[in-house]
């Protein structure tokens, strides 16, 4: 068997406020863009909180599908992984909205509860040997058939197969 693993980083910029920012052009579309990425994250996030409180295992994938961030880091959220959330805060009371943004999220986050599986695959070869032998064991099962009422029978081996 194999163990693989996959690390995600994900530095996520705080929601901007298009007023504030003064942007323009590119950067306008741009900065809509991580702002409409940040929002569906939000919500697949909220929804998956919203499942750890009722103690349910059933994830709602559709609300990954909605941002190419989401769909990104969706292994990383539903539960085959260890996930930390780590999140930075301005001392300045002139970012003050955004700092209760960003720790309203992080408790948020905190909310989810998932369980780290691991996943480890099996070497393809040992699986087709494995499947072969398998294969000639029934084999020699059906040709060496099974004993009915005194007499050999090869359906009755079959049968017995399926």
């Amino acid at each position: 068997r194999s163990l693989t693993s996959e690390v995600y980083f994900a530095d996520l910029a705080g929601h901007e406020d298009i007023k504030t920012t003064q942007v323009t052009g590119d950067r306008l579309k741009e900065l809509s863009f991580i702002n409409s990425s940040l929002m569906w994250l939000q919500n697949a996030l909220h929804s998956m909180a919203e499942m750890s409180a009722k103690s349910s295992n059933k994830i709602d994938f559709s609300k990954f599908r909605n941002s190419k961030l989401t769909l990104l880091l969706s292994n990383a959220l539903t539960g085959s992984s260890r996930t930390a959330v780590i999140v930075t805060l301005s001392p300045s009371t002139t970012h003050f909205e955004t700092s209760l943004g960003s720790i309203k999220f992080a408790l948020e986050v905190k909310g989810i509860k998932v369980k780290a599986t691991s996943s480890a695959a099996e070497d393809p070869q040992a699986v087709i040997k494995k499947l072969r032998k398998e294969i000639d064991d029934l084999k020699a099962q059906l040709q060496g058939g099974s004993r009915v009422q005194g007499r050999l029978s090869r359906d009755s081996a079959a049968e017995q197969v399926r």
